[in-house]
């Protein structure tokens, strides 16, 4: 037990802390983001750019050891260079209706970040977007996902991987009626029901060959990667440049979708 305790007192010394709270309520609800933590490996957003990338991670610091800022809640790395967007330690929540803003300061060089969760049932953990960078070195990031919804929402959610998300035995899906609802709630009427991700069907995600038709599959997203359609994973490592809202598709691919519904 000594040793045990030691361990983790030379470990937050080294290191220093590495996670915050993701529980918070007020007047819009309760809110829980804590299973888009991920200790393994953190989201990563290529940008093309002189070799751009940002990494991002939830309720924790960034796991990359291509950040040198300890308790970096996000970094920014390039060709011979890095920056810490924010420190856990500022972290600070706000929730305006179905939209969470979770902001950090303390970056390098005055940098500072807000990631704008977006309440999203179908989108599962989802992943973030970078979105802009303002003259004053804010970073701002949307994250479309079930868990940026409120607690008393998390069971409406209409697909079985964004219901079941969790893994927590929370929320049931039923395949007779394709619909989540809670175990508190679960109607005994249902004999083919689903409580578990690996147990959901899996999407024919693949029948799809461009972004714009893998955005109408519910719980597919498309890899930037390989180019594909793929159903939604919940290790950011299958793909770490991964499209999950059809406005990130390709820009020449969208503006031809977009074209195509003003047609009269």
């Amino acid at each position: 037990m000594r040793i045990v305790c030691a361990l983790l007192l030379f470990e937050l010394f080294v290191f220093g802390v590495r996670a915050y709270s993701c529980e918070w309520s007020d007047n819009e609800g309760q809110f829980n983001l804590s299973a888009l933590e991920n200790d393994v490996q953190d989201y990563r957003q290529s940008m093309g750019l002189g070799g751009q990338a940002y990494y991002l991670n939830a309720c924790r610091s960034v796991v990359t050891t291509a950040c040198k800022t300890a308790n970096c809640a996000a970094c920014q790395t390039w060709s011979g260079g890095q920056a810490c967007l924010g420190t856990i330690t500022t972290s600070s929540f706000q929730a305006n209706g179905n939209s969470v803003a979770l902001s950090f300061t303390g970056g390098d060089d005055g940098r500072s970040m807000i990631i704008d969760f977006v309440c999203d049932q179908s989108a599962g953990i989802g992943t973030p977007v970078f979105s802009t960078e303002t003259l004053a070195k804010e970073y701002v990031f949307s994250w479309a996902s079930q868990f940026a919804c409120p607690i008393s929402q998390t069971c409406n959610a209409t697909s079985c991987g964004g219901c079941v998300a969790t893994g927590a035995d929370q929320c049931v899906w039923c395949l007779d009626s394709q619909s989540c609802s809670s175990m508190a709630d679960f109607n005994a009427s249902c004999t083919n029901w689903v409580a578990k991700p690996q147990y959901c069907p899996a999407p024919a995600c693949s029948t799809q060959s461009t972004c714009t038709g893998c955005m109408g599959m519910d719980g597919c997203s498309w890899c930037l990667d390989t180019t594909s359609c793929i159903a939604h994973p919940s290790n950011p490592s299958v793909c770490p440049d991964i499209v999950s809202n059809v406005t990130y598709c390709p820009s020449k691919e969208y503006k031809a979708l977009d074209a195509a519904k003003t047609v009269v």
